[in-house]
């Protein structure tokens, strides 16, 4: 009953965790992360192999016949959030799990082309990667979430974005408005 597994993903020093398994949940208007930048050693009491409704897109492993089924990723995505599209729709069918012993090491970030984080005022990406997460989540949201329930989602989404830019330069934040108020 397995459809889905991933490995534990690491940042270069092997010893933080980017992703060691995570779920769902509309207080994070979709997907979070439970060990995100913690210590490898949090997961000693964990089994090998661990049920994890939310599976990262940096690795995962599944039966092509389960892919198909889904129809894959839904390539309205263009880059984010394409990953929690899928494990949402894979948990429908099955299983979905984090294989702690099998390790891959992430770049994290490293398709915006900076070491900077994403919504540092020094990422010259900033509109990018904004504009890709903002409207893969209404995406996720307008495809996956009932209707009646979808304005609360969005509500949500804003405010959780709207936190995030309060520090950044007007601009930013003046064009992270406008995603959100373009019709989806």
């Amino acid at each position: 009953d397995i459809v889905c597994a991933a490995p534990l993903i690491v940042y270069p020093d092997q010893k933080t965790i980017w992703f060691g398994g995570g779920g769902f949940s509309i207080k994070n208007v979709g997907a979070y992360s439970l060990y995100k930048d913690k210590q490898v050693s949090v997961l000693s009491d964990l089994p090998d192999v661990y049920e994890s409704p939310f599976l990262s897109g940096c690795a995962m492993l599944m039966r092509i016949a389960d892919y198909k089924k889904l129809d894959g990723f839904d390539e309205r995505f263009f880059m984010y959030v394409e990953d929690v599209d899928l494990t949402f729709r894979l948990n429908k069918i099955g299983r979905l799990v984090l294989v702690k012993n099998a390790v891959i090491t992430h770049y994290a970030h490293s398709s915006l082309g900076v070491e900077v984080k994403p919504l540092s005022k020094d990422n010259p990406r900033i509109k990018f990667y904004t504009k890709n997460v903002i409207l893969g989540s209404l995406l996720f949201i307008n495809k996956n979430i009932a209707p009646g329930k979808r304005i609360y989602w969005k509500i949500l989404l804003f405010m959780k974005w709207n936190k995030n830019y309060f520090r950044l330069r007007l601009a930013d934040y003046i064009f992270m408005l406008s995603i959100f108020f373009k019709r989806h």
